[in-house]
């Protein structure tokens, strides 16, 4: 899976508190928010919505560049499962 697969909004959408949530498959899922001054990717291997799942959490800052490594991070994920 490439990363330019994943359609993940630009980082203004994450700076004015927006969150965002995707999948690959149907047990392959992750979501992205902003978490006071840095970007949360959560990423689980369950076909049920965040509020019900074990997810993995990885931290970035809030910089374009921080959100190419969160995509860069879901992407590789997604290849591993």
């Amino acid at each position: 899976m490439s990363e330019k697969l994943l359609d993940v909004p630009v980082l203004s959408f994450f700076e004015q508190g927006n969150v965002f949530t995707g999948c690959c498959r149907a047990d392959f899922r992750y979501r992205i928010a902003k978490n006071e001054n840095m970007l949360v990717a959560n990423i689980w291997h369950q076909d049920v919505c965040y509020g019900l799942c074990d997810s993995e959490e990885y931290t970035f800052s809030m910089t374009d560049e921080g959100l190419a490594e969160c995509i860069a991070k879901i992407a590789v994920r997604a290849k591993e499962a």
